[in-house]
């Protein structure tokens, strides 16, 4: 039986002397978002350093992000599923990261914890992180994020939210029906007005059904 929102479970494990945390499910969380996400950051004086320390922080994350995407989308697409996302991010109980995946008529519990294996299996030989983490394996939930250009494409028509890295138009938020998107460029109507927002820079998206 296909769900869409599904149960969490945990299982403690030890990689090279390090502990990290699997957990599969938790479909649709809001995540507590690190601050080196934020950008149009105002520095001034002492608060210089420690905002470039926070960009770049963030940008290794990125880099890290895309490292673990290779090692990991392969499996996912073998085992007939769609990698939505990776995220590495600070959250209460520590670091953690967080893939979404879907597939046609929906994730199960039993298909997040096959993938949790299959990511275990593969970071345990790249150990691409160090220290303590959490591995969270879930489907997108009904708001589901809006990542690559091919997303876009095929939500088009649906309500979504999108957050930018950087002020554009006096806003950093908007919320509308997505019309489409071309050439790079994502295109909201949110009323009478159409927004066009460059698609390098969106810092996240996803639907907006409830």
């Amino acid at each position: 039986m296909s769900v869409r929102q599904v149960s969490t479970c945990q299982g403690r494990v030890d990689v090279s002397g390090r502990s990290r945390n699997r957990v599969f499910g938790s479909a649709g969380r809001v995540p507590h978002e690190f601050m080196a996400r934020h950008h149009g950051l105002r520095c001034q004086g002492t608060r210089r350093f420690f905002c470039y320390c926070l960009l770049v922080i963030q940008y290794m994350e990125v880099g890290l992000e895309h490292k673990i995407q290779e090692m990991v989308e392969p499996l996912i697409l073998h085992a007939g599923m769609e990698l939505i996302n990776i995220e590495y991010l600070r959250e209460r109980g520590g670091m953690t990261l967080r893939i979404t995946i879907d597939k046609e008529g929906g994730i199960t519990v039993d298909d997040c914890a096959f993938i949790s294996r299959l990511a275990s299996d593969v970071l345990d030989v790249k150990d691409p992180i160090q220290g303590r983490y959490n591995l969270e394996v879930s489907s997108p939930g009904i708001n589901r994020p809006l990542v690559r250009e091919k997303d876009f494409e095929r939500f088009s028509g649906e309500k979504v939210f999108i957050r930018t890295k950087n002020m554009l138009n006096g806003r950093r938020r908007y919320r509308g029906i997505l019309e489409k998107i071309d050439e790079g460029k994502v295109f909201v109507k949110a009323g009478e007005d159409v927004f066009v927002i460059p698609l390098e820079d969106i810092a996240r998206a996803r639907l907006d059904i409830i």
